[in-house]
């Protein structure tokens, strides 16, 4: 944080009442300002930029590849991928950054039979990224939602507390989470207050919908893999109603001939 700004930053603090208070500056930048997400990311991309001639796979990575502080990355085969693991780690650690965990569905990377002692493998059944688990040996992804949901009162607070839970990036969950976004704006247009119990007929679509949310832990999806090797084409379909419309992309891979 620069000097002339830290004034803005203090903490008023004692360990007791009977102590008198105490007023701390902070130094560096706290997380949850609203400059805070700009600075995290543009100092992995200063960090990539200044590193690109001498890690030009890390810093590739390290400036396309990254959501806030997960990075998803791969490569077409196993040793171009661990020369992104040490070349990423390089440039990282040059600024004081440290990855704490790495994932792959690599075999001998699983297996912890990597040569270089910078990378540190995790062989664990899965890892959260992006509200998604991602499970590495079978290299598909799951979902689960925290069931405590299934004892809240049917209002529209408990309606909108579950849909923002519900975080899906890729969209893949939307034909369960439209349901619960239909019966919020319907919650919205009878002007029901926050805590109000919600009708009858309303309920019951609530209820069937929780019933879907218990089997979300069934859902698998295989990852989608692409390749350099591969020719992809992109089909668009699109569709409306008074009550909603959707948008589906299907990307389909041609192998090219070696």
């Amino acid at each position: 944080m620069s000097p002339k700004d830290r004034m803005f930053q203090l903490i008023v603090w004692r360990e007791n009442p009977s102590e008198k208070l105490q007023i701390y500056q902070l130094n560096t930048v706290t997380y949850g300002t609203a400059t805070a997400p700009f600075l995290a990311i543009r100092s992995l991309h200063e960090l990539g930029v200044r590193h690109k001639e001498t890690h030009p796979l890390g810093a590739k990575v390290v400036c396309n590849d990254f959501c806030v502080d997960d990075m998803l990355t791969g490569a077409d085969d196993a040793d171009t991928l661990k020369e992104i693991c040490v070349q990423v780690s390089d440039i990282l650690s040059s600024g004081g950054l440290q990855l704490a965990k790495w994932y792959s569905n690599h075999p001998t990377l699983i297996n912890g039979n990597e040569t270089d002692k910078v990378l540190s493998f995790n062989d664990t059944d899965s890892t959260k990224t992006l509200g998604m688990r991602w499970t590495p040996k079978s290299d598909i992804f799951r979902y689960h939602l925290d069931s405590s949901f299934t004892d809240l009162s049917p209002t529209k607070r408990t309606v909108l507390s579950v849909t923002a839970r519900m975080f899906d990036p890729l969209g893949l969950l939307s034909p369960i989470s439209i349901k619960a976004r239909i019966l919020l704006r319907e919650l919205w247009q009878n002007h029901l207050a926050w805590d109000e119990t919600i009708p009858m007929q309303m309920h019951t679509r609530w209820e069937r919908f929780k019933e879907n949310l218990r089997n979300l832990d069934k859902v698998s999806i295989p990852r989608y893999t692409n390749s350099s090797k591969a020719k992809i084409q992109i089909h668009g379909f699109a569709d409306a109603s008074t009550t909603l419309m959707a948008a589906v992309y299907i990307y389909e891979l041609i192998r090219m001939e070696k």
